[in-house]
């Protein structure tokens, strides 16, 4: 029970590093917007002008279908974030605090947007993810299909 504790304290101060990022800065609302706008049954390029790829929105739509608000889009986003504080953990073992101190030190500079919704994250956790199941022997249609995720993800 306890080590659950250590991941639900990352989930809530997540949670209110997305709230605060996103009262200076908007690059989390145009994402929400997109996905949003995917929900409402709209057409990428032809509806709406996409500036960024589109599997991140498509991605991050998929939890508005169940209940659509800015709230679930944050709450996704933290839930990510604390699978890949989890999945950091596992690689880098107590190594991981360094790495959470130097991303956060200089909040709210250029590092620490890398962990906020959109194509940057994704790409992210594609790469730790492929990094990791990689030593483990995984089979190859699975990282094939990651490989493909993450360069639909920045085409």
């Amino acid at each position: 029970m306890k080590k659950y504790i250590k991941y639900f304290i990352i989930f809530i101060f997540s949670l209110i590093i997305l709230f605060s990022y996103n009262i200076f800065f908007g690059d989390s609302i145009a994402n929400f917007g997109f996905s949003y706008a995917l929900v409402r049954g709209e057409i990428p390029y032809n509806d709406f002008n996409m500036i960024l790829p589109l599997f991140s929105p498509m991605f991050y739509a998929i939890p508005l279908l169940i209940y659509n608000s800015s709230i679930t889009f944050f709450i996704t986003q933290a839930i990510l974030v604390t699978v890949l504080f989890y999945l950091l953990e596992t690689k880098l073992n107590n190594k991981i605090y360094l790495l959470s101190f130097i991303i956060l030190f200089n909040f709210p500079i250029a590092l620490v947007s890398g962990l906020f919704p959109g194509y940057n994250f994704i790409i992210f956790f594609l790469i730790i993810l492929l990094s990791i199941l990689d030593n483990k022997n995984i089979n190859d249609y699975i990282i094939g299909f990651l490989i493909g995720l993450a360069i639909v993800t920045k085409h």
